[in-house]
């Protein structure tokens, strides 16, 4: 009998694919430290050069790509040139190194102040690959993927960047990864262009080349010698309402994701995340400087309310100018209470130059007092609606007593499962620990949701599991208000809100609540929410 066995992982897209494995081991070029280097104007110049190549040829794939892998590309060049990051280099080049070294020690030495966040953790193995890129063209190394023409081939690697997903040939129908989440730019891509992908798949390196496997990702999953009558179907959303039964709003990062946020036919900006507005940034933007930016990105903001969190930084989310200064308390007062009354401030004023309805929130508030300071704040600079992040477990017992003081909550599911659970949500070994299926993120999601309605308080949620279709019919039936998700799951959290009654979304909600396990949790929704798709 032919064996046949399952590995789990996080899958990127709805439709399963058979092909054969084939492994890459990728090889970076050689960064050892050099006892000789050509002095420090010429291995400047080499640097020089090699960002200019690379970032042309990001130009170059930009011209052949469909819409959502060219902004991908676009946000990479940016990424290469970032002035920051070419400064720390050339440092470097100054200490000695040379300059594939001192590329790849900026590089390192922003991952290591990210490393407990995903969001930038991502951002970092783009930096990564780039720096490989950046090594390659100062040596003459080839770095592309060799990959056949042809076959049905699901590829497997350690890990595969955005770049490497535009080198991908029609052979290549799949792609399973040991690391890598489901946010990053090469998931952004494979999704848009419609490969599916299995990432943060711990046991990827056990497949063999030439192995026969069928890429499962509706059911998180890669079956070894599976055949397509396995394939898990993807729910097919029917739309009964006009309109969702909650409005679905869009997560921000940048000046891109409002404007697709915008095509997407979000409701508003529901999380706009504000640090990575000025993550390259080395010196303190005034509030003038501030004020021109949030505007900016109000005029690409989908129509509605723009919920901006204030700037979410500590040791492990940092800014330029900010990092000599930072502990390692990671709360909404750690950039310091100056600047956060001047980005307030800014925001008022770019509120009154573009007429926007203006929301503000604070991250990372641990409990009652936390949030009376930030509402004070926020109310003696300018006329918001007023809000805090839920991501602290501990905040959950506090908020019936913010009733007449808070606008609204948003859940940040991550963060909040995290605090639950006290796992890694990086690490692939963790992911039944880390689903938001999880049992004990679904219990307190109710009771948030229940703390709230009675004390007259919005709640959203804006987490990672806010892009999940299938889930956002579970907060709604929760009884959240609103969620924001990511702004190329918008469309598909619209249609899944607009295919069920405000009954139909509650029994589905308790049918995940009788979950023991996130496996179980997801299962008992899913074919609750089967029988109402008809």
């Amino acid at each position: 009998m032919k064996e046949i066995r399952t590995l789990k992982g996080v899958g990127v897209g709805l439709r399963s694919q058979l092909g054969e494995v084939f492994t890459v081991q990728k090889t970076s070029p050689n960064t050892s430290p050099s006892s000789e280097t050509k002095g420090v104007q010429e291995e400047t110049r080499a640097l020089q050069r090699a960002i200019a190549k690379v970032s042309s040829q990001l130009n170059q794939l930009q011209q052949k790509a469909e819409p959502t892998a060219r902004d991908v590309l676009i946000a990479l060049d940016m990424m290469l040139n970032d002035v920051s990051l070419i400064e720390k280099a050339e440092r470097e080049i100054l200490f000695g190194s040379s300059a594939s070294e001192a590329f790849f020690a900026a590089v390192r030495e922003f991952e290591e102040l990210v490393s407990p966040d995903p969001v930038l953790m991502e951002r970092a193995a783009d930096l990564r690959d780039l720096a490989d890129q950046v090594a390659g063209a100062i040596s003459g190394v080839a770095t592309a993927l060799v990959l056949p023409e042809q076959g049905e081939l699901v590829l497997v690697a350690t890990d595969i960047s955005a770049i490497e997903i535009m080198q991908l040939t029609p052979a290549v129908v799949g792609v399973i990864t040991q690391f890598g989440g489901p946010t990053s730019h090469a998931a952004i891509m494979c999704r848009a262009m419609d490969i599916p992908m299995l990432v943060a798949c711990s046991e990827a390196p056990q497949l063999r080349s030439g192995e026969w496997v069928l890429l499962d990702p509706v059911a998180d999953r890669a079956v070894v010698g599976g055949t397509y009558d396995l394939s898990t179907q993807p729910m097919s959303f029917q739309a009964s309402m006009p309109e969702p039964l909650i409005p679905v709003f869009a997560n921000i990062g940048s000046m891109e994701d409002a404007s697709l946020a915008t095509a997407s036919r979000a409701t508003g900006a529901g999380l706009v995340r504000t640090e990575l507005l000025f993550l390259g940034s080395s010196h303190r933007p005034t509030r003038d400087v501030q004020a021109r930016i949030y505007r900016d990105l109000f005029e690409r903001c989908p129509a509605g309310p723009i919920v901006m969190r204030t700037f979410d930084v500590s040791e492990d989310k940092p800014l330029a100018f900010l990092s000599e200064n930072l502990t390692d308390n990671r709360s909404w007062k750690e950039p310091g209470e100056e600047l956060i009354a001047e980005q307030l401030s800014s925001l008022v004023q770019a509120q009154l130059s573009s007429g926007r309805e203006i929301w503000v929130m604070a991250p990372m508030v641990s409990d009652a007092s936390q949030a009376l300071e930030f509402i004070k704040l926020a109310r003696s600079v300018g006329d918001f609606r007023i809000g805090v992040m839920v991501e602290v477990a501990t905040l959950i017992k506090d908020l019936a007593l913010l009733q007449g003081q808070l606008d609204f909550i948003s859940v940040g599911t991550n963060d909040l499962l995290n605090s639950l659970m006290k796992s890694d949500r990086l690490n692939p070994e963790d992911l039944s620990q880390t689903s938001h299926w999880q049992p004990a993120l679904i219990s307190a999601l109710a009771e948030i949701a229940g703390i709230c309605s009675d004390a007259g308080i919005h709640s959203g949620v804006c987490g990672e599991s806010a892009s999940d279709p299938a889930f956002s019919i579970v907060l709604a039936g929760l009884g959240f208000n609103s969620v924001s998700a990511s702004p190329s799951q918008v469309g598909q959290v619209r249609a899944a809100l607009s295919s069920v009654s405000e009954s139909q979304a509650r029994e589905v909600a308790a049918a995940a609540q009788l979950g023991l396990s996130a496996d179980q949790s997801k299962t008992l929704a899913l074919a609750k929410l089967a029988g109402f798709q008809g």
